[in-house]
């Protein structure tokens, strides 16, 4: 018999780093009652979700506008950081440093890339343009090799994403991306529902 708790994916533990209490890895914690709330961490409270239409069943197939005004409004609200505000460049050694000791409550969207391949560059420009906007997240790019030695190039551009030193999702190659022409639009509702920004 299971017993009810949080779920853990094995993939999400650290055996060195993480307890097998859940500590540190990564609890599927959103259930369907809280899609319709958010939680406002200043106020102690949760409200409802404005959006939300108890008489529309099609409420999971809104279309893209709709998401992306919902992801922000139901996402419980994080406490306000460091500012960052930029794209910068690590290397292998600062990786410890820059992303799993980033500090309680920093997210971090690492962006791995080679040089020469056109979704790359694309995705390099977008977060250039990204991340002043949203300086709450930790915006870092680093090169696959320097990260991951014989990175196969079909996973490439892969977008890591981190909170609290712990990774929370990924998405790797043009398709997971958005595709080799995303717009940065696109690229931003993908990182707001992945839950790499506000």
């Amino acid at each position: 018999m299971f017993s009810e708790g949080p779920v853990y994916r094995l993939e999400d533990l650290d055996p060195v780093n993480d307890n097998l209490d859940g500590t540190k890895a990564v609890e599927e914690d959103y259930t369907r009652a809280e899609e319709f709330y958010y939680y406002d961490e200043e106020e102690d409270a949760y409200y409802e979700d404005e959006y939300y239409d108890e008489e529309d069943d099609n409420y999971e197939d809104e279309d893209i506008d709709y998401k992306y005004r919902h992801c922000q409004v139901w996402q419980p609200k994080r406490k306000k950081g460091e500012r960052f505000g930029q794209l910068r460049e690590i290397t292998g050694e600062e990786y410890v440093k820059e992303v799993t000791h980033a500090g309680r409550g920093v997210r971090v969207v690492l962006f791995l890339y080679r040089p020469g391949i056109p979704s790359c560059f694309l995705m390099n420009h977008h977060f250039s343009n990204l991340a002043p906007k949203f300086p709450d997240t930790k915006f870092l790019r680093i090169l696959d090799s320097s990260c991951i030695p014989n990175y196969p190039e079909k996973h490439l551009p892969t977008v890591f994403i981190y909170e609290n030193g712990c990774l929370r999702n990924r998405m790797m190659g043009e398709k997971e991306c958005g595709g080799r022409y995303v717009l940065e639009e696109e690229l931003k509702w993908l990182l707001c529902f992945v839950g790499a920004i506000d």
